[in-house]
């Protein structure tokens, strides 16, 4: 295992967005933007899906970002690919890519395939368990 991040970070903000930077691209169906920084939704409640507009506070959502397992990046991973967004219809962010989660203590995950909850109801957050489809999330 490597002790080195991925050039791409995810902090997993305390009862808030997921604030990505890095060599970033954003799916929305056959389009790709090229980004540095996105602030995105992880409470559902973003009337500009899938980016934060600061909802969470009025919706009250809460969520410590805690990550509740350490993952250091495997040797010979490239660090500095392109990180893809891709928002799934009704469903979570669909990542692609290496890029290190970071929480609000510091614990860093590394990912490089994974699926980020953004209806703000998964039990297992910031990861995708599948609520969205039981509490009907729409997006």
């Amino acid at each position: 295992m490597s002790d080195k991040m991925a050039s791409s970070t995810c902090d997993v903000m305390a009862n808030g967005p997921y604030d990505v930077r890095g060599r970033l691209a954003l799916k929305q169906g056959e389009t790709i933007s090229a980004q540095t920084h996105m602030r995105l939704c992880r409470c559902g409640a973003s009337r500009n899906k899938p980016f934060c507009d600061d909802s969470h506070i009025a919706a009250g959502f809460r969520s410590d970002g805690v990550l509740r397992v350490a993952k250091p990046a495997p040797m010979g991973a490239d660090l500095d690919a392109i990180v893809t967004f891709t928002p799934q219809v009704d469903g979570p962010l669909q990542l692609r890519g290496p890029m290190t989660l970071r929480d609000p203590a510091g614990v860093t995950a590394f990912v490089d395939s994974d699926y980020l909850c953004r209806c703000g109801a998964s039990q297992n957050k910031p990861y995708c368990d599948g609520m969205h489809r039981k509490i009907g999330f729409t997006a």
